[in-house]
């Protein structure tokens, strides 16, 4: 009887051994470290809006962002990177940031996630200068004074190797994102991307996303496939990061810990084989405006857009998703835009076309639902 015992024993274990080793190999071919819902997003757009035209004069528009009373357009004019609008009759409030060395003055201005927030009912806007440099630009005393005023100032990211996203209103405490880089050492291999949580003390907490490299009969191709931009939740410490060559958003909801993404079905996915590249690079999601309730992003991966003769002059279209990942709604734009941003009380999305230096503005109404909250 103890022998039969025994021998059960060494026969549940090795039983147990071998699923273990089943369910370490099945969990290390992951290429993604969370929940994947699949939904359907693309091609459902019924709806095809016009852009009316807003008269402005300004050279080198790079970003647009909607806040408040304002219409803030970013651009690369050393004159002044900063221009600020009233958005109901679209008189220029104040020039600021001119290139220089000063505190208040900037040598290269760039805005890769147009986050902006509040201090002491004052509106601030991150601005990342000279690559990895970000400084607090008041907007709220800047329109005040005529001249540029700036808060705090901190190291951040290279923009040339990823981004930041400011957490609680303080550019001390980031969520930060490191692109795919090339092996410094082993030719042909990349490092994953890295995601941390930075406290305001400098402490660094890493977020595992990505197990391994997904695989590519191309490995040139490689640090394309993870490129996507950090988009924050005006309120909450709630981000999305919609990549730039893939049907995937990602969602980071870093005070809870749930962090997951959506997919359109049948399109690559991470535990596919990239392929070769084919004639043109296809662009998926180009850009992102968040309101509380709703985020909006630039689709150029639709028929609509594809059906184009010139693919780089193709209008795009925008979706409508909440920030639980559910598709809302969608339509086609009747106008070239590369930058967008929202405008959650009047439902007016804008729009800039840099090639022609062209605002625009959409009405978007019958797209988002009524919200008692928004």
């Amino acid at each position: 009887m103890r022998y039969k015992l025994s021998y059960m024993n060494k026969r549940e274990l090795l039983c147990c051994f071998v699923i273990s080793i089943f369910l370490c190999s099945c969990f290390s071919n992951k290429h993604y470290s969370y929940s994947v819902n699949e939904i359907d997003f693309a091609n459902r757009a019924e709806t095809r809006i016009a852009g009316e035209k807003i008269a402005i004069d300004e050279m080198g528009l790079d970003e647009v962002i909607a806040i408040d009373s304002f219409i803030i357009l970013l651009s690369g004019n050393p004159e002044g990177y900063v221009s600020v609008y009233d958005k109901n009759t679209h008189d220029r409030l104040a020039h600021l940031c001119k290139e220089g060395r000063a505190k208040n003055e900037f040598m290269h201005c760039v805005f890769p996630t147009k986050q902006t927030f509040y201090r002491n009912n004052d509106l601030l806007l991150p601005i990342v200068d000279n690559t990895q440099f970000v400084k607090e630009l008041n907007i709220t005393e800047s329109i005040r004074k005529g001249s540029a005023v700036v808060e705090k100032t901190d190291e951040c990211i290279s923009v040339i190797d990823g981004f930041d996203i400011f957490l609680d209103n303080d550019i001390e405490r980031r969520f930060e994102y490191r692109d795919c880089k090339h092996d410094p050492v082993i030719e042909n291999q990349y490092l994953l991307p890295e995601y941390y949580l930075i406290s305001s003390t400098g402490n660094k907490e890493k977020i595992n996303v990505f197990p391994k490299m997904m695989d590519f009969e191309d490995t040139q191709r490689a640090t394309a496939f993870y490129s996507g931009c950090l988009y924050k939740h005006p309120e909450r410490n709630l981000v999305v990061q919609p990549f730039q060559y893939m049907d995937y958003i990602l969602f980071f909801d870093l005070d809870s810990g749930k962090n997951f993404a959506i997919h359109q079905p049948g399109s690559l996915s991470f535990d596919d084989i990239i392929p070769m590249k084919h004639g043109k690079s296809v662009y998926h999601f180009c850009d992102c405006a968040v309101s509380s309730e709703y985020f909006i992003v630039l689709y150029k991966a639709g028929d609509y857009t594809l059906s184009f003769e010139d693919y780089s002059r193709a209008n795009p279209e925008i979706i409508v998703y909440d920030w639980e990942g559910n598709y809302i709604n969608s339509a086609q734009l009747d106008n070239v835009v590369h930058s967008i941003t929202y405008d959650h009380e009047r439902k007016i999305l804008y729009g800039i076309d840099r090639r022609y230096d062209s605002l625009y503005s959409f009405d978007i109404g019958s797209l988002v639902p009524n919200q008692n909250n928004e």
